[in-house]
């Protein structure tokens, strides 16, 4: 009997380690999102809006565009797999493509935006007196 019964245990917790590990891969969200969306939208806003800079215990935060301005940019190149499509819209793994190769860079050599990008950042950027 002490054979039936290890068998019934270690069923018992393959079962439970089954279970758990369900429950905790349900509870992960992966943070870099896979297409556009509010979470896509609010990454493309923080970075288009300000680059931080962290090193050697200092933290250097620069403004590089208005929210506004980034969000009129996002909105012209949305480009859902349903649904209504920005002016310009660029493919997901288009401008996550472009977006790696400005990651790669060095400083002062950023690789040229896409068409589509170019066009919405002209659209939206501010002009008027001073500008």
């Amino acid at each position: 009997m002490p054979t039936s019964h290890s068998r019934r245990s270690l069923r018992v917790l393959l079962a439970l380690s089954v279970v758990l590990a369900v429950v905790l891969s349900g509870c992960y969200q992966d943070p870099n999102p896979t297409d556009y969306g509010d979470a896509a939208k609010a990454n493309f806003i923080e970075g288009c809006t300000e680059d931080v800079d962290a090193k050697g215990g200092t933290t250097t935060v620069v403004t590089i565009q208005t929210k506004s301005v980034c969000e009129c940019i996002y909105e012209l190149i949305e480009s859902p797999g349903e649904g209504e499509k920005g002016k310009y819209p660029i493919d997901w793994d288009d401008l996550t493509a472009y977006e790696a190769k400005q990651a790669a860079a060095k400083a002062g050599d950023l690789p040229e935006p896409p068409k589509n990008l170019r066009k919405a950042i002209e659209e939206c950027k501010p002009s008027g007196p001073g500008l």
